[in-house]
C-alpha cells in the first residue's frame, strides 16, 4: 500500500498548490480524487468481496492519471503527439 499513500500525498500536495493559486475547481477535483480513492475499500465492505491488491493499484493509478495528471496538470494538452498517434 506504499503506492496508495504516495499517490494520496501527491494529491494532497496538488490540493494545497491549487488552493494557494486560487484554482478552486482544480482543488475540488483533488478532493474528488481523494474520495474516489476510498471506493475500493467501500466496495469491499459493502459487497463483502476481496479485491486483489494489484487491481486496487491499477484503480488508484488510473484515478491519479486521469484526474491529477490529465485534468489538473494538462498532460492531455502537453502530450499532443501521443493523442495524435495513439488515440483516434
Amino acid at each position: 500500500m506504499i503506492i496508495y499513500f504516495t499517490l494520496r500525498i501527491l494529491i494532497i500536495l496538488c490540493l494545497i498548490g491549487e488552493l494557494l493559486r486560487g484554482n478552486y475547481e482544480n482543488a475540488l477535483l483533488c478532493i474528488l480524487s481523494l474520495a474516489l480513492f476510498l471506493l475500493p475499500a467501500i466496495a469491499e465492505r459493502t459487497f463483502k468481496i476481496d479485491l486483489p491488491e494489484i487491481m486496487e493499484i491499477i484503480i488508484f493509478c488510473f484515478i491519479f492519471s486521469a484526474e491529477i495528471l490529465g485534468e489538473i496538470n494538462n498532460f492531455y494538452g502537453i502530450l499532443k503527439t501521443l493523442t495524435r498517434y495513439y488515440i483516434r
